[in-house]
Protein backbone atom coordinates (compact mmCIF):
# COMPACT_ATOMS: atom_id res chain seq x y z
CA UNK A 1 0.00 0.00 0.00
CA UNK A 2 2.73 2.39 0.84
CA UNK A 3 4.42 1.83 -2.55
CA UNK A 4 0.89 2.14 -4.16
CA UNK A 5 0.46 5.66 -2.38
CA UNK A 6 4.06 6.52 -3.12
CA UNK A 7 3.75 6.16 -6.79
CA UNK A 8 0.28 8.12 -6.71
CA UNK A 9 1.72 10.79 -4.88
CA UNK A 10 4.72 11.36 -7.42
CA UNK A 11 2.16 11.50 -10.23
CA UNK A 12 0.41 13.89 -8.64
CA UNK A 13 3.47 16.01 -8.12
CA UNK A 14 4.12 15.50 -11.73
CA UNK A 15 0.42 16.67 -12.86
CA UNK A 16 0.45 19.57 -10.25
CA UNK A 17 3.75 20.82 -11.42
CA UNK A 18 1.47 20.54 -15.00
CA UNK A 19 0.71 24.76 -14.79
CA UNK A 20 1.16 38.40 -24.08
CA UNK A 21 2.14 38.64 -27.37
CA UNK A 22 0.43 39.55 -30.11
CA UNK A 23 0.54 38.00 -34.01
CA UNK A 24 0.08 39.37 -37.20
CA UNK A 25 -2.12 37.03 -38.52
CA UNK A 26 -4.74 36.85 -41.48
CA UNK A 27 -7.91 37.21 -40.36
CA UNK A 28 -11.08 36.47 -42.08
CA UNK A 29 -14.61 37.24 -41.67
CA UNK A 30 -17.63 34.99 -41.77
CA UNK A 31 -20.19 36.70 -44.32
CA UNK A 32 -23.13 34.65 -42.17
CA UNK A 33 -22.41 36.06 -38.53
CA UNK A 34 -20.59 39.00 -39.29
CA UNK A 35 -17.74 38.01 -36.64
CA UNK A 36 -13.86 38.19 -37.31
CA UNK A 37 -12.90 34.16 -37.67
CA UNK A 38 -9.35 32.83 -37.67
CA UNK A 39 -7.89 29.34 -39.86
CA UNK A 40 -6.55 26.47 -37.50
CA UNK A 41 -2.61 27.87 -38.32
CA UNK A 42 -4.00 31.51 -37.18
CA UNK A 43 -5.50 29.50 -33.39
CA UNK A 44 -2.36 27.39 -33.55
CA UNK A 45 -0.04 30.61 -33.28
CA UNK A 46 -2.37 32.83 -31.24
CA UNK A 47 -2.00 29.89 -28.64
CA UNK A 48 1.11 29.76 -28.56
CA UNK A 49 1.72 33.64 -28.56
CA UNK A 50 -0.18 33.43 -25.52
CA UNK A 51 2.29 31.43 -23.66
CA UNK A 52 4.78 33.15 -21.12
CA UNK A 53 8.34 33.42 -22.23
CA UNK A 54 10.66 33.50 -19.08
CA UNK A 55 14.25 32.09 -18.13
CA UNK A 56 13.66 32.31 -14.81
CA UNK A 57 9.71 32.08 -13.16
CA UNK A 58 9.05 31.53 -9.07
CA UNK A 59 5.02 31.18 -8.18
CA UNK A 60 3.82 31.59 -4.87
CA UNK A 61 0.33 30.25 -3.80
CA UNK A 62 -2.01 27.94 -2.65
CA UNK A 63 -2.30 24.46 -3.34
CA UNK A 64 -5.05 22.07 -2.61
CA UNK A 65 -5.09 18.47 -3.35
CA UNK A 66 -7.97 16.10 -3.66
CA UNK A 67 -7.73 12.41 -4.48
CA UNK A 68 -8.25 9.01 -3.11
CA UNK A 69 -4.95 8.70 -0.95
CA UNK A 70 -4.09 12.32 -0.13
CA UNK A 71 -6.47 15.07 0.68
CA UNK A 72 -4.23 18.12 1.54
CA UNK A 73 -4.09 22.00 1.25
CA UNK A 74 -0.98 24.11 2.17
CA UNK A 75 1.35 27.05 0.83
CA UNK A 76 3.79 26.14 -2.20
CA UNK A 77 6.76 28.21 -3.40
CA UNK A 78 7.13 26.84 -7.35
CA UNK A 79 10.29 27.87 -9.32
CA UNK A 80 11.36 27.20 -12.92
CA UNK A 81 14.33 27.40 -15.12
CA UNK A 82 13.41 27.55 -18.54
CA UNK A 83 14.30 23.78 -20.53
CA UNK A 84 16.26 22.83 -17.08
CA UNK A 85 14.90 22.46 -13.61
CA UNK A 86 11.70 22.59 -11.71
CA UNK A 87 11.48 22.92 -7.91
CA UNK A 88 8.29 23.23 -5.77
CA UNK A 89 8.30 23.32 -1.51
CA UNK A 90 4.85 22.53 -0.22
CA UNK A 91 4.23 24.34 3.69
CA UNK A 92 1.45 23.10 6.03
CA UNK A 93 0.73 24.95 8.90
CA UNK A 94 4.40 27.32 8.15
CA UNK A 95 6.31 23.86 8.81
CA UNK A 96 7.86 22.37 5.24
CA UNK A 97 6.05 19.03 3.88
CA UNK A 98 7.75 18.04 0.60
CA UNK A 99 9.96 19.34 -1.72
CA UNK A 100 10.02 18.31 -5.43
CA UNK A 101 12.88 18.60 -7.52
CA UNK A 102 12.73 17.37 -11.87
CA UNK A 103 16.02 17.85 -13.18
CA UNK A 104 18.59 15.42 -15.48
CA UNK A 105 14.98 14.00 -16.43
CA UNK A 106 14.41 12.26 -12.56
CA UNK A 107 11.93 13.03 -10.18
CA UNK A 108 12.78 13.43 -6.72
CA UNK A 109 10.33 14.23 -4.26
CA UNK A 110 11.75 14.30 -0.21
CA UNK A 111 8.62 13.96 2.11
CA UNK A 112 9.57 15.69 5.34
CA UNK A 113 6.90 14.13 7.71
CA UNK A 114 8.00 10.54 7.06
CA UNK A 115 11.45 11.32 6.19
CA UNK A 116 12.00 9.59 2.84
CA UNK A 117 12.93 10.45 -0.69
CA UNK A 118 11.62 8.73 -3.80
CA UNK A 119 12.75 9.15 -6.90
CA UNK A 120 11.50 8.35 -10.40
CA UNK A 121 12.59 8.78 -14.55
CA UNK A 122 10.38 11.31 -15.85
CA UNK A 123 9.66 9.65 -18.85
CA UNK A 124 8.58 6.53 -17.08
CA UNK A 125 6.29 8.27 -14.57
CA UNK A 126 4.67 9.79 -17.69
CA UNK A 127 4.55 6.65 -19.70
CA UNK A 128 2.10 5.34 -17.14
CA UNK A 129 0.05 8.49 -17.10
CA UNK A 130 0.23 7.86 -20.91
CA UNK A 131 2.00 10.58 -21.87
CA UNK A 132 4.83 10.81 -24.02
CA UNK A 133 6.39 14.72 -22.88
CA UNK A 134 9.98 15.49 -22.30
CA UNK A 135 11.20 17.56 -19.03
CA UNK A 136 11.25 20.32 -20.76
CA UNK A 137 7.31 20.31 -21.92
CA UNK A 138 6.86 19.37 -18.21
CA UNK A 139 8.38 22.40 -17.20
CA UNK A 140 6.22 24.67 -19.77
CA UNK A 141 3.06 22.95 -18.23
CA UNK A 142 4.03 24.09 -15.26
CA UNK A 143 4.43 27.52 -16.17
CA UNK A 144 1.06 27.49 -17.52
CA UNK A 145 2.06 26.87 -21.05
CA UNK A 146 0.12 25.17 -23.92
CA UNK A 147 2.88 22.60 -25.30
CA UNK A 148 1.48 22.21 -29.13
CA UNK A 149 4.37 22.74 -31.07
CA UNK A 150 5.26 19.09 -32.17
CA UNK A 151 1.59 18.17 -32.39
CA UNK A 152 -0.50 17.28 -35.21
CA UNK A 153 -3.38 19.04 -35.96
CA UNK A 154 -7.28 17.47 -35.95
CA UNK A 155 -9.85 19.36 -36.32
CA UNK A 156 -11.10 22.87 -35.00
CA UNK A 157 -14.27 24.40 -34.46
CA UNK A 158 -15.67 27.83 -33.47
CA UNK A 159 -18.19 29.04 -31.41
CA UNK A 160 -18.98 32.70 -31.50
CA UNK A 161 -15.40 33.91 -30.04
CA UNK A 162 -14.83 30.54 -28.85
CA UNK A 163 -12.39 28.13 -30.60
CA UNK A 164 -12.26 24.68 -29.98
CA UNK A 165 -8.72 23.53 -31.41
CA UNK A 166 -7.96 19.83 -31.16
CA UNK A 167 -4.60 18.34 -31.54
CA UNK A 168 -2.44 15.37 -31.25
CA UNK A 169 0.66 13.91 -29.43
CA UNK A 170 0.88 9.76 -30.61
CA UNK A 171 -2.16 8.23 -28.71
CA UNK A 172 -3.15 11.29 -26.76
CA UNK A 173 -5.31 13.89 -28.11
CA UNK A 174 -5.65 17.26 -26.68
CA UNK A 175 -8.13 19.70 -26.91
CA UNK A 176 -7.78 23.29 -26.23
CA UNK A 177 -10.65 26.10 -25.36
CA UNK A 178 -9.33 29.24 -26.69
CA UNK A 179 -10.77 32.89 -26.28
CA UNK A 180 -10.07 35.54 -28.85
CA UNK A 181 -11.37 38.32 -27.46
CA UNK A 182 -8.91 37.67 -23.96
CA UNK A 183 -6.43 36.00 -26.44
CA UNK A 184 -5.87 33.39 -23.63
CA UNK A 185 -6.47 29.37 -23.34
CA UNK A 186 -9.47 28.86 -21.08
CA UNK A 187 -8.97 25.33 -21.03
CA UNK A 188 -6.96 22.41 -21.76
CA UNK A 189 -8.43 18.58 -21.99
CA UNK A 190 -6.28 15.45 -22.77
CA UNK A 191 -7.30 12.00 -23.48
CA UNK A 192 -5.29 8.44 -24.05
CA UNK A 193 -6.87 6.11 -26.27
CA UNK A 194 -8.31 4.42 -23.14
CA UNK A 195 -10.55 7.42 -22.73
CA UNK A 196 -8.66 8.38 -19.32
CA UNK A 197 -8.87 11.78 -19.34
CA UNK A 198 -7.00 14.95 -17.53
CA UNK A 199 -8.19 18.41 -18.17
CA UNK A 200 -6.91 22.33 -16.69
CA UNK A 201 -8.97 25.36 -16.23
CA UNK A 202 -7.69 28.61 -16.58
CA UNK A 203 -8.97 31.62 -14.96
CA UNK A 204 -8.02 34.70 -13.24
CA UNK A 205 -5.51 36.19 -15.94
CA UNK A 206 -3.28 38.97 -14.38
CA UNK A 207 -0.94 40.69 -16.67
CA UNK A 208 3.08 40.11 -15.23
CA UNK A 209 6.14 41.89 -16.46
CA UNK A 210 3.75 44.27 -18.03
CA UNK A 211 3.41 42.60 -21.40
CA UNK A 212 2.80 39.29 -20.26
CA UNK A 213 -0.49 37.98 -19.39
CA UNK A 214 -1.18 34.25 -17.15
CA UNK A 215 -3.74 32.57 -14.94
CA UNK A 216 -3.52 33.15 -11.35
CA UNK A 217 -5.97 30.03 -10.99
CA UNK A 218 -5.36 26.39 -12.53
CA UNK A 219 -7.69 23.94 -11.84
CA UNK A 220 -7.14 20.13 -12.71
CA UNK A 221 -8.85 17.07 -12.48
CA UNK A 222 -8.55 13.89 -13.82
CA UNK A 223 -10.61 10.19 -14.12
CA UNK A 224 -7.39 8.11 -15.00
CA UNK A 225 -7.83 4.85 -12.62
CA UNK A 226 -4.08 4.80 -12.33
CA UNK A 227 -4.49 7.17 -9.60
CA UNK A 228 -7.86 7.58 -9.07
CA UNK A 229 -10.21 10.52 -9.12
CA UNK A 230 -8.41 13.47 -8.53
CA UNK A 231 -8.59 17.36 -8.19
CA UNK A 232 -5.52 19.63 -8.08
CA UNK A 233 -6.33 23.76 -7.45
CA UNK A 234 -3.55 26.00 -8.03
CA UNK A 235 -4.13 29.29 -6.47
CA UNK A 236 -1.33 31.69 -7.23
CA UNK A 237 -0.67 35.04 -5.16
CA UNK A 238 2.36 36.81 -6.82
CA UNK A 239 4.25 35.47 -9.90
CA UNK A 240 7.61 36.97 -10.82
CA UNK A 241 9.79 35.99 -14.29
CA UNK A 242 13.07 36.70 -15.29
CA UNK A 243 14.71 36.91 -11.65
CA UNK A 244 17.94 34.36 -11.53
CA UNK A 245 16.66 31.86 -8.97
CA UNK A 246 18.31 29.23 -6.68
CA UNK A 247 16.99 25.48 -6.69
CA UNK A 248 18.37 24.62 -3.02
CA UNK A 249 18.11 20.41 -2.94
CA UNK A 250 19.57 18.27 -0.35
CA UNK A 251 19.19 14.48 0.72
CA UNK A 252 19.33 13.78 4.18
CA UNK A 253 21.79 10.69 4.95
CA UNK A 254 18.95 9.11 7.20
CA UNK A 255 16.17 9.34 4.84
CA UNK A 256 14.62 6.48 3.58
CA UNK A 257 14.45 5.41 0.26
CA UNK A 258 11.10 4.96 -1.04
CA UNK A 259 10.59 2.54 -3.96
Amino acid sequence: MKKSISIKLSFVCLLSLIFLSSCKTKKATSESTGIESYSAEDVKYKIMASNIYFDFLEASGVAEISSPDLNISGNFVLRLHHDNTAWMVVKKFGIEAARVLIQNDTITVLNRFEKSVYQMQVKDGLKKLGLNMSQNDIIEFLAGNSVIHNSKFVSIKQDSFTYEYKTAFDDLIANYTFDAVNESVERATFADMQNNTFSVGYSDFRVIDEVQMTAYNRFLETNDPRIGETSVNLKFKEISINEELSFPFDIPVHYTKKQ
